[in-house]
């Protein structure tokens, strides 16, 4: 259970120290290694409280969350995004075909165990990229009291759900409460099923860059709004949802085992650790290919051509979601030598 995560003292500078089972306990003073923010007159009336950290490898799960208690008398549970671990990405990977990943059902549980520590509190839920698909699912299923004590729910660029949860009840008693956030190019957010309504602001990034959401712009206290996605953002959308919609379930699941066999295969933790690896990375990768079975290997190739094809119409763009995935790991000579390897 999450509930025992909340310690805190109201009202003071804080000191959070995490232990390894994700305790937080808040402290008076300066933190060590304080770089003035907890003193800084943004941050000084604000408590952290119930941090909770967990990455596994065997049930691939990567899951963190934070709740800051707000001068108003309200509270935000904040959920993380993907980290650079490979787990995480895999998890990601996973909500195109399962209907719940373990992160999800975490943020549900933490959700409530938030509500229950501070009934008094009025609670806003948010997160960005994966953070923000755990702030959706856990407000819809966090239970109908836990619903009540809700004030808003923000997506900021969080991908979508492998069905719709519009049409469910539990959502139709928080769809009010949802706001989407997207930059103006946005490719995550537009992933698999998701709200209908979104807001879209400017980012001085673009394509897949626009994700970071230091990049998006604010005006006074707000964030600068523009009527709609980009043509070039809508074509994306229409790329990957092509590409996704292409797979039945049992591609999609092969695929990823694939894909991620290959990917942990040179002992890296992190995409990080990927990309450093440079050729010798690229090199260990193919050698892992050509050791799985025809059956597999086929199923890998056959689906990153589908991926190739579906992104053809946007190749001479920098939004095109194939050259960005290929230019961020060292999968192009994968992808060069599929086609000589299958001959």
């Amino acid at each position: 259970m999450l509930s025992g995560l909340f310690r805190y003292r109201p009202g003071r500078l804080f000191r959070a120290r995490f232990s390894a089972g994700g305790h937080a306990e808040v402290r008076r003073g300066k933190a060590a290694g304080d770089d003035g923010r907890a003193r800084a007159g943004r941050f000084s009336e604000l408590t952290l409280c119930g941090y909770v950290s967990r990455t596994d490898e065997q049930t691939q799960t990567q899951f963190s969350a934070l709740t800051i208690l707000l001068p108003d008398k309200t509270a935000y549970v904040a959920f993380r995004g993907t980290d650079d671990t490979i787990v995480g990405w895999k998890e990601d990977f996973n909500l195109a075909f399962l209907p719940v990943v373990p992160a999800q059902r975490m943020a549900a549980e933490y959700l409530a165990a938030a509500a229950a520590a501070l009934p008094s509190h009025p609670l806003r839920v948010g997160g960005h990229s994966k953070g923000g698909n755990l702030a959706v699912y856990s407000a819809v299923f966090c239970g109908e009291a836990v619903q009540n004590q809700l004030m808003r729910v923000y997506n900021n660029d969080g991908p979508g759900f492998r069905t719709s949860l519009l049409g469910l009840p539990e959502h139709r008693r928080v769809a009010d409460k949802i706001t989407t956030i997207l930059p103006e190019s946005s490719v995550v957010g537009m992933l698999l099923e998701h709200e209908e309504r979104y807001e879209v602001v400017r980012s001085t990034q673009s394509g897949l860059w626009q994700h970071d959401g230091f990049s998006w712009q604010v005006r006074g206290e707000k964030f600068e709004h523009l009527p709609d996605l980009t043509e070039g953002g809508k074509l994306v959308d229409e790329t990957i949802r092509t590409f996704i919609l292409s797979l039945s379930p049992e591609q999609r699941v092969a695929f990823t085992d694939a894909l991620f066999d290959i990917l942990t295969c040179t002992d890296a933790d992190t995409l990080t650790d990927l990309k450093e690896g440079g050729l010798k990375t690229a090199a260990a990768m193919l050698k892992k290919y050509r050791t799985l079975d025809k059956p597999t290997r086929h199923a890998l190739g056959s689906t990153l051509r589908l991926f190739m094809a579906a992104g053809a119409k946007t190749a001479a763009s920098e939004l095109n979601p194939v050259g960005l995935l290929l230019r961020h790991l060292p999968l192009q000579k994968l992808a060069d030598d599929l086609d000589v390897d299958e001959t």
